[in-house]
């Protein structure tokens, strides 16, 4: 059955079916523009949401890049301080100058009766620094340091001697020379080393001979007594 053939076909039928029509179309057109609106609207979120991430790291990076520069900045600033602390002691080294001390005195002055009593050599090599006394045969320290000394002797044939370089004050013995010639003249040495305080004195003494006299050679140049600052 036609259901045409119970609606009249009137000018008001016809203008109600185009208005259904009409809004039919008008439904899908806003419907279609929604959906189109949603989707732009999810783009532009999901866009948004990048960006944000990506300011978010960008503002991150800045400021490490913030804090490395003022850390590099600090460490400029403490490699300058130990700069300026180096090169001030630098100076202070430059100007701190180790005292030249140093002598060497030979020849004895008498080989008699020696025994207790201080060896004097009265030719002088080398004074410098004038500690030596050639008419005592006594080293005074014109500085506090560590000196080295030394002691060589030529004793007569079939004659023994026994020396000590002794260091005032203390008493301390920093040197032991004994030998006894057999045969012909021979020279010995014997070196000691101590710390003397500025004023302290050093000198050779004689422990024991086998005679009260005649027991050193005495015009060898061999015989001498010296010594030398090596540290302050």
């Amino acid at each position: 059955m036609n259901i045409a053939q119970f609606v009249p076909n009137t000018p008001v039928t016809s203008t109600f079916c185009i208005s259904v029509m009409f809004l039919s179309i008008l439904y899908c057109v806003l419907s279609f523009c929604s959906v189109v609106q949603n989707t732009i609207f999810e783009r532009e979120t999901s866009g948004n949401g990048l960006l944000w991430i990506i300011a978010k790291q960008l503002d991150r990076l800045e400021n490490k890049v913030q804090d490395m520069q003022k850390q590099y900045i600090s460490r400029d600033k403490e490699i300058e301080t130990i700069k300026e602390t180096l090169q001030g002691q630098s100076k202070e080294l430059g100007g701190v100058k180790t005292p030249k001390v140093v002598f060497k005195a030979r020849d004895l002055k008498t080989d008699a009766n020696l025994i207790g009593k201080h060896l004097v050599f009265p030719n002088m090599i080398v004074n410098h620094g004038g500690g030596y006394n050639r008419h005592t045969g006594v080293f005074t320290a014109p500085v506090s340091g560590i000196y080295l000394f030394n002691i060589q002797l030529c004793p007569e044939p079939k004659s023994s001697i026994h020396m000590h370089i002794k260091v005032k004050n203390t008493g301390k013995v920093i040197g032991d020379l004994q030998f006894y010639s057999m045969f012909g003249v021979q020279c010995v040495s014997a070196n000691g080393v101590d710390f003397l305080s500025q004023g302290e004195q050093a000198w050779v003494q004689c422990t024991s001979a086998s005679s009260s006299g005649d027991v050193i050679v005495v015009g060898s140049h061999g015989n001498s007594f010296s010594g030398v600052l090596v540290h302050v």
